[in-house]
């Protein structure tokens, strides 16, 4: 069973990271959403409901989707501990067939189904204790693809981030670092002779760059960068700066979108 990527997904086939699904047994990734008590041996004579009841869960949250593409939609469940009301982590649990076959646990989730595809995305929140000071306020997406007969983890944007990040460190490690430190400092309102300079030159070598074999990620993202500068969202400047190319909230944003994700 083959699944519809993105175009740029094909530039990453084979490259290995990412998180791990909370599955009956293995490993779980120390970023992966924990497992709860195992669901997943649960008996098919069980009803969801009763299921729920044994483990000493109660719905917060229910919606139904094909998640596998079989015309058939499976139950998406998101339940909370009867022990703890009023805590931010839930239970994402997904039946398919009568079986769990996805138990997660995340803070304040929000279960979004992939649109035409085999999957769900269920974004957590990342509270601000947590978080680094440039993403508080922000989620993260933890996605689950149905490969057949399990849900696993797609490990796409790890392996996207991880090869847009070189290409982007690749182009910077070629400017001197006291000229990378002024562009990203000059006042693009009310640039001197020596400013335009100093950006035109700049512009030249990444676009330079951009057009270079290897470098087909960091030209499809300069590309998604200037149609934001262009759209007014973060400033006059048309052509994205070095502090721009390094910003993490910019960089999953393009992985999320490049992924068919928003």
């Amino acid at each position: 069973m083959r699944l519809p990527l993105a175009a740029l997904a094909s530039l990453i086939v084979g490259l290995a990271a990412g998180c791990q699904p909370v599955l009956p047994e293995g490993p779980r990734a120390a970023d992966t959403p924990a497992a709860g008590p195992s669901v997943l041996a649960s008996e098919v004579s069980e009803t969801s409901e009763e299921q729920l009841q044994r483990l000493g869960l109660h719905v917060v949250g229910r919606l139904e989707s094909d998640l596998t593409q079989d015309g058939v939609p499976e139950e998406i469940v998101i339940a909370a501990a009867d022990a703890c009301a009023a805590c931010d982590v839930r239970r994402v649990i997904v039946f398919h067939a009568g079986r769990p076959v996805l138990d997660v646990e995340a803070r304040l989730p929000r279960v979004v189904p992939l649109p035409g595809r085999y999957g769900v995305s269920i974004r957590e929140t990342i509270s601000a204790a947590d978080s680094p000071p440039c993403c508080e306020g922000d989620q993260v997406a933890h996605v689950f693809i149905w490969d057949g007969t399990a849900f696993v983890p797609d490990r796409r944007d790890e392996a996207l981030r991880a090869g847009l990040t070189r290409q982007v460190n690749r182009f910077l490690d070629q400017l001197d670092p006291a000229e990378r430190r002024q562009i990203d400092v000059l006042a693009l309102d009310r640039l001197t002779p020596a400013g335009q300079r100093l950006l035109l030159d700049y512009q030249q070598r990444l676009a330079a760059v951009c057009s270079a074999d290897g470098f087909a990620l960091l030209r499809a993202y300069r590309h998604w960068w200037q149609g934001r500068l262009v759209g007014g969202e973060t400033g006059p400047v048309r052509e994205p700066l070095p502090q721009h190319l390094l910003d993490p909230r910019a960089l999953d944003q393009f992985v999320s979108r490049s992924l068919m994700r928003e």
